[in-house]
């Protein structure tokens, strides 16, 4: 009753608040070892504009000293989170998102990492670009190690974390552009002709993508073959494509803050993987469902 009266007040709201709140929202951060930044990144989904319904936390089996630290976040936090973790053997993202589906209850999955920080407006972007047969996804400014010092819980919940944005003529916001560009004219050409070689040009980039939960099911999840670092989510993103979900992009609009780190090497078997011809087939079988065929 409680669910159905929401719903009929959410369809009850004009115009833009509808569209912002008509779908439940399940916002999925994948963490491991690094509590003090997934600090960063809760607070500043608690500052959205559309907060999401719920937050699920996809902990990649973090050692037992980070656990006490995640359970306090969830404590002081106004969200509702869900904390999603499995046991560690080794990079498995991919089985670390889809368990944490599992766990979500949102019709719109957001996804995220935990060493990113969401400017106010991402939610409320990716929710207005979205649709049930697309999928949405951005990027984000890469900071340098001087930059991330800068990023603190404090200047994230006193709203300044303007003060932090490089600003659009910086080399990477101009890449983000230009990139969002050249992501619509490939969308455009990808609609004359789908071909596979088109559709790889369309790149969906789990720093920030939101996915349909009906579409993601559809292609079985993430592809769990992946280990290591790299290409599960661009490999989501054309299977997707591959079975009628189209992308669209906010990679110009949409602005996130990526904490320094090194780099981990790409895991050059997932880039084979990933290369492989499809021949049209978008379910793969070890994702949310073993054995899963098309």
């Amino acid at each position: 009753m409680r669910g159905g009266l929401l719903h009929h007040l959410r369809m009850a709201l004009p115009g833009r608040a509808r569209r912002l709140w008509a779908r439940r929202l399940s916002a999925i951060v994948t963490t491991y070892n690094r509590s003090g930044v997934l600090r960063l990144c809760i607070a500043s989904l608690e500052k959205q504009t559309r907060p999401p319904d719920e937050v699920v936390i996809a902990d990649d089996g973090s050692d037992p000293g980070h656990v006490p630290a995640i359970e306090e976040i969830m404590a002081h936090s106004p969200l509702k989170i869900v904390h999603a973790r499995q046991e560690h053997t080794g990079h498995r993202v991919s089985a670390n998102r889809n368990n944490a589906v599992r766990h979500a209850s949102g019709d719109l999955l957001f996804f995220t990492d935990g060493d990113v920080v969401l400017f106010p407006d991402v939610l409320e972007q990716h929710i207005l670009a979205s649709g049930w047969r697309h999928w949405v996804s951005g990027y984000g400014v890469r900071l340098t190690p001087e930059e991330t010092l800068r990023v603190t819980e404090e200047v994230i919940r006193s709203g300044k974390l303007e003060d932090l944005w490089p600003g659009w003529r910086d080399p990477r916001c101009v890449d983000l552009c230009r990139r969002g560009q050249k992501f619509r004219r490939n969308a455009r050409k990808a609609r004359w002709r789908r071909t596979e070689h088109r559709l790889r040009r369309l790149l969906l980039i789990g720093m920030q993508a939101s996915v349909p939960r009906e579409a993601l099911e559809r292609v079985n999840g993430f592809d769990e073959t992946f280990e290591g670092w790299g290409d599960e989510d661009i490999d989501l993103g054309l299977r997707l494509q591959l079975a009628g979900v189209c992308g669209r992009s906010v990679l110009d609009t949409s602005r996130v803050l990526h904490l320094y780190h090194d780099p981990p090497p790409l895991a050059q078997p997932n880039r084979d993987h990933y290369r492989r011809p499809r021949s049209g087939q978008w379910v793969c079988e070890n994702g949310l469902r073993k054995r899963c065929a098309p």
